[in-house]
């Protein structure tokens, strides 16, 4: 499976249409159908132990202010895969870094915004990670690696 960077540009791409939710939604038809995604959004941040959500169907977080009601109202009930938030916090530990599952966390806005323009079906688990402190790049190089056997699973 491939690893991406997809900007969340905030809650617009849920509700508008336009050339960048064109080209997100021919990235879900054009790549392999994941077993789950792991998603790292930079809304939610880790001080010291890496959060992995690990709910059976998360909920949304709209952490967004000023929009008009309806971006309050959007929906994407997709699943989440308490399995694979057990295997990523597995590898993480075995790789030396500190961290656990959330089973309360949901999803913010940077994970199911661009997310429900990829799989708008809502029929893809989605398993959300922490990002570690924000001046340690080569932490999240070192989570990849650690985390790489997950792509071989799909």
């Amino acid at each position: 499976m491939p690893v991406a960077f997809i900007s969340d540009f905030g809650p617009m791409p849920a509700v508008e249409k336009d050339d960048y939710t064109d080209a997100l939604a021919r990235l879900g038809s054009e790549l392999p159908r994941p077993k789950a995604v792991l998603v790292m959004s930079g809304h939610w941040e880790a001080k010291e132990t890496l959060l992995v959500t690990s709910a059976a169907r998360p909920e949304l977080i709209y952490d967004y202010y000023g929009f008009p009601e309806a971006f309050y109202q959007i929906r994407y009930p997709c699943p989440g895969d308490p399995e694979t938030a057990g295997e990523v916090v597995r590898l993480l530990v075995e790789a030396g870094f500190p961290a656990k599952t959330d089973p309360k966390r949901g999803l913010d806005h940077g994970a199911w915004v661009p997310l429900s323009c990829v799989y708008p079906e809502a029929d893809v688990p989605i398993v959300q990670i922490t990002v570690p402190s924000r001046d340690a790049p080569s932490k999240i190089i070192a989570m990849g690696r650690a985390l790489a056997p997950l792509r071989q699973r799909g």
